[in-house]
């Protein structure tokens, strides 16, 4: 009979923890994100015109086939200041943006999504830039390293 109330009281704890596989913890996981980096370039100078100060963050807007907003950020890399966006698509997709340089130069870009895998529940879906294309304005397209160069005048 001790042994029955002992039991009893553990069996009724073991019951409420919750076995809830659904949910994963992902907050010790670094996900591996696909990006696109624009660099603005001077047509005449070939001088980058994000590094100069010529346009800040605040002359940039991306926008999608909604207008909405597309964050993004200016960084530094191997191959200077650029924009950079983060594709953070979860299907094969074509990604559609807008890009306007203070006020004044409007060009649009397309950005080909193509799912590759499963992924895991943390990091979603594999995925690959299959293609990029630019137009409304003088560019030079580096698929392989997702980088896109514009010439502004």
């Amino acid at each position: 009979m001790f042994k029955s109330l002992f039991l009893i009281p553990i069996f009724i704890f073991l019951l409420q923890c919750e076995n809830d596989s659904v949910s994963e913890d992902c907050s010790a996981v670094t996900c591996y994100v696909e990006t696109l980096h624009l660099q603005l370039i001077d047509q005449n100078s070939n001088e980058n015109l994000l590094e100069n100060d010529t346009y800040i963050q605040d002359d940039i807007a991306i926008t999608d086939n909604n207008s909405n907003a597309i964050p993004f950020s200016i960084v530094s890399s191997s191959f200077g200041q650029a924009i950079q966006i983060l594709l953070t698509s979860t299907r094969t997709e074509l990604l559609n943006y807008t890009f306007t340089i203070k006020n004044k130069t409007t060009f649009n870009s397309t950005i080909s999504i193509e799912k590759t895998g499963e992924g895991n529940f943390c990091c979603g879906i594999k995925k690959e830039v299959t293609s990029i294309t630019v137009t409304g304005i003088e560019n030079e397209i580096n698929l392989s390293k997702k980088t896109i160069m514009v010439f502004l005048e």
